[in-house]
């Protein structure tokens, strides 16, 4: 029987967008530059959990995971010749959270069935991650992807800002 390998990624898609004025434009409007990048990937599989005797092998799919990047330059020639170039880049600008990890597929599927069925399958007060209460009152609850104690590295990095200085000689 065939299995799909860890790292069987069966989509990926990036698009980039880029745009520059020259330099020769001037001081104030010349040299500035902007880039955004969309990237999409669907999910790589991962074996369910099994109290059989034979375990399922990569039936599973993490889910597709998407980000957005942009980066604003500008840049400052010197008298030197040399180029100056500042920049800020925003990484993850939606600060979507994309699953990179699961930690306990066991409670991952119960918490699916428990979202599906709408009710409190386990008697411990929650369907999935929110309160009966909250479900009832018309809250959306998400699978457990992070486990029990909601470990944050099941998570890609949120939304990261950084501002630079380029030097070019």
């Amino acid at each position: 029987e065939d299995y799909p390998l860890e790292w069987d990624q069966r989509n990926t898609f990036q698009v980039s967008l880029d745009y520059r004025t020259p330099v020769e434009l001037g001081y104030v409007a010349g040299g500035w530059g902007g880039n955004i990048q969309y990237n999409y990937n669907s999910g790589i599989p991962y074996s369910s959990s099994s109290r059989g005797i034979t375990p399922p092998i990569n039936d599973k799919r993490y889910p597709s995971t998407s980000t957005v990047d942009l980066l604003v330059s500008k840049d400052i020639p010197t008298m030197n010749g040399t180029n100056l170039m500042l920049f800020a880049e925003v990484l993850n600008l939606m600060d979507k959270a994309n699953v990179i990890q699961i930690q306990d597929s066991e409670r991952l599927e119960h918490s699916k069935r428990e979202i599906e069925a709408g009710q409190d399958l386990d008697d411990d007060g929650y369907i999935s991650d929110i309160t009966l209460a909250d479900y009832e009152a018309g809250g959306s609850p998400s699978p457990l992807y992070a486990g029990r104690y909601r470990d944050p590295t099941s998570y890609s990095a949120g939304r990261r800002v950084r501002f630079g200085l380029q030097f070019d000689f």
